[in-house]
Protein backbone atom coordinates (compact mmCIF):
# COMPACT_ATOMS: atom_id res chain seq x y z
CA UNK A 1 0.00 0.00 0.00
CA UNK A 2 1.87 3.30 -1.24
CA UNK A 3 -0.66 5.89 -0.25
CA UNK A 4 -2.87 5.64 2.83
CA UNK A 5 -5.33 8.74 3.77
CA UNK A 6 -5.72 7.72 7.97
CA UNK A 7 -8.96 10.11 8.38
CA UNK A 8 -10.35 11.58 11.80
CA UNK A 9 -8.03 9.78 14.27
CA UNK A 10 -6.80 11.71 17.43
CA UNK A 11 -3.07 12.17 16.51
CA UNK A 12 -0.17 12.64 18.85
CA UNK A 13 3.14 13.55 18.21
CA UNK A 14 5.45 15.14 20.73
CA UNK A 15 8.48 15.73 18.10
CA UNK A 16 6.26 18.10 16.27
CA UNK A 17 3.43 19.05 19.44
CA UNK A 18 0.71 17.58 17.36
CA UNK A 19 -2.09 16.69 19.91
CA UNK A 20 -5.71 16.66 18.40
CA UNK A 21 -7.88 15.22 16.04
CA UNK A 22 -6.00 15.38 13.00
CA UNK A 23 -6.01 13.33 9.24
CA UNK A 24 -2.86 11.73 8.45
CA UNK A 25 -1.49 10.90 4.64
CA UNK A 26 1.04 8.66 3.94
CA UNK A 27 2.83 8.00 0.86
CA UNK A 28 6.02 5.61 0.18
CA UNK A 29 5.47 4.13 3.64
CA UNK A 30 6.35 7.77 5.46
CA UNK A 31 3.94 10.56 6.50
CA UNK A 32 3.58 13.13 4.13
CA UNK A 33 1.08 15.56 5.44
CA UNK A 34 -1.01 15.91 9.23
CA UNK A 35 -4.00 18.29 9.27
CA UNK A 36 -7.29 18.69 9.10
CA UNK A 37 -9.41 17.77 6.12
CA UNK A 38 -6.86 16.11 3.84
CA UNK A 39 -7.69 15.31 0.80
CA UNK A 40 -5.80 12.59 -1.10
CA UNK A 41 -5.28 11.04 -4.29
CA UNK A 42 -8.63 9.12 -5.30
CA UNK A 43 -6.86 5.83 -5.83
CA UNK A 44 -5.66 6.15 -1.83
CA UNK A 45 -7.16 3.52 0.49
CA UNK A 46 -9.31 5.78 3.25
CA UNK A 47 -8.92 4.04 6.64
CA UNK A 48 -11.77 5.67 9.35
CA UNK A 49 -9.61 6.10 12.90
CA UNK A 50 -12.55 7.87 14.38
CA UNK A 51 -12.06 7.08 18.05
CA UNK A 52 -8.52 5.69 17.49
CA UNK A 53 -5.52 7.14 18.28
CA UNK A 54 -2.60 8.01 15.52
CA UNK A 55 0.82 7.69 16.96
CA UNK A 56 4.52 7.58 16.16
CA UNK A 57 5.09 3.45 16.66
CA UNK A 58 5.87 2.94 20.87
CA UNK A 59 8.80 1.42 22.02
CA UNK A 60 9.19 -1.52 24.68
CA UNK A 61 11.90 -0.64 26.98
CA UNK A 62 12.09 -3.53 29.29
CA UNK A 63 11.15 -6.62 27.33
CA UNK A 64 12.39 -10.13 28.17
CA UNK A 65 12.53 -11.97 25.15
CA UNK A 66 13.75 -15.82 24.98
CA UNK A 67 15.13 -16.98 21.91
CA UNK A 68 15.23 -20.06 23.72
CA UNK A 69 13.04 -23.23 21.70
CA UNK A 70 11.16 -24.28 25.44
CA UNK A 71 9.78 -20.37 25.01
CA UNK A 72 5.98 -20.73 23.93
CA UNK A 73 6.35 -17.93 21.97
CA UNK A 74 9.85 -17.44 21.64
CA UNK A 75 11.46 -14.18 20.10
CA UNK A 76 10.03 -14.52 16.67
CA UNK A 77 6.46 -14.42 17.84
CA UNK A 78 7.04 -12.08 20.50
CA UNK A 79 8.56 -9.23 18.05
CA UNK A 80 5.78 -10.51 15.92
CA UNK A 81 2.89 -9.59 18.06
CA UNK A 82 4.75 -6.28 19.06
CA UNK A 83 4.62 -5.04 16.06
CA UNK A 84 1.09 -5.96 15.65
CA UNK A 85 0.38 -4.07 18.53
CA UNK A 86 1.96 -1.29 17.33
CA UNK A 87 5.08 -1.12 19.10
CA UNK A 88 8.20 -0.76 16.59
CA UNK A 89 10.69 -1.66 19.06
CA UNK A 90 11.78 -3.80 21.81
CA UNK A 91 14.55 -3.82 24.20
CA UNK A 92 15.41 -6.59 25.47
CA UNK A 93 16.43 -5.98 28.95
CA UNK A 94 19.71 -7.35 30.61
CA UNK A 95 17.52 -10.08 32.40
CA UNK A 96 17.15 -11.47 29.03
CA UNK A 97 18.01 -15.72 28.68
CA UNK A 98 20.52 -15.97 27.92
CA UNK A 99 21.74 -13.41 29.61
CA UNK A 100 23.46 -10.98 26.52
CA UNK A 101 26.62 -10.52 29.06
CA UNK A 102 28.87 -11.88 26.12
CA UNK A 103 29.37 -11.01 22.49
CA UNK A 104 28.20 -14.40 21.07
CA UNK A 105 25.48 -14.23 22.95
CA UNK A 106 24.02 -10.38 21.91
CA UNK A 107 24.98 -11.22 18.29
CA UNK A 108 22.53 -14.56 18.75
CA UNK A 109 19.79 -12.32 19.82
CA UNK A 110 20.14 -10.11 17.20
CA UNK A 111 20.45 -12.43 14.31
CA UNK A 112 17.59 -14.30 15.41
CA UNK A 113 15.54 -11.29 15.57
CA UNK A 114 16.69 -10.54 11.94
CA UNK A 115 14.86 -13.89 10.73
CA UNK A 116 11.47 -12.66 12.72
CA UNK A 117 11.18 -9.72 11.28
CA UNK A 118 8.30 -7.88 13.38
CA UNK A 119 9.40 -5.27 15.59
CA UNK A 120 13.31 -4.22 15.60
CA UNK A 121 15.09 -5.64 18.61
CA UNK A 122 17.88 -3.31 20.53
CA UNK A 123 19.74 -5.26 22.95
CA UNK A 124 20.69 -3.69 26.82
CA UNK A 125 23.61 -5.68 27.75
CA UNK A 126 24.38 -7.17 31.11
CA UNK A 127 26.95 -4.40 32.56
CA UNK A 128 27.98 -7.64 34.83
CA UNK A 129 28.69 -11.00 33.93
CA UNK A 130 25.98 -13.74 34.59
CA UNK A 131 23.70 -10.18 36.07
CA UNK A 132 26.24 -10.87 39.01
CA UNK A 133 28.08 -8.41 41.30
CA UNK A 134 31.76 -9.84 41.06
CA UNK A 135 32.92 -9.44 37.25
CA UNK A 136 32.28 -6.98 34.83
CA UNK A 137 31.23 -7.48 31.79
CA UNK A 138 33.67 -6.77 28.43
CA UNK A 139 31.66 -3.34 28.02
CA UNK A 140 33.41 -2.35 24.53
CA UNK A 141 33.02 -5.74 22.92
CA UNK A 142 29.24 -5.67 24.26
CA UNK A 143 28.61 -2.21 22.19
CA UNK A 144 30.56 -3.46 19.12
CA UNK A 145 28.51 -6.92 18.92
CA UNK A 146 25.57 -4.14 18.72
CA UNK A 147 23.92 -3.57 22.35
CA UNK A 148 22.69 -0.29 22.50
CA UNK A 149 23.28 0.45 26.12
CA UNK A 150 24.28 -1.67 29.21
CA UNK A 151 22.43 -2.50 32.25
CA UNK A 152 22.01 -4.43 35.55
CA UNK A 153 18.66 -5.14 35.09
CA UNK A 154 17.20 -4.63 39.03
CA UNK A 155 20.08 -6.15 40.76
CA UNK A 156 22.31 -3.74 42.51
CA UNK A 157 26.14 -3.10 41.85
CA UNK A 158 28.68 -4.39 44.62
CA UNK A 159 30.96 -1.90 44.25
Amino acid sequence: MSRLLIRGGYALDPATATDGVRDVYCEGGRIAAVGAALEAPADAPVLDADGCLVMPGAVDLAAHPSPLAESRAGLDGELRAAAAGGITTVCAAAETRPVPDSPAAVSHLLEQAKRAGGARLEVLGAAMQGLGDSQLAGLGALRRAGCAGVSNGRRPFAN
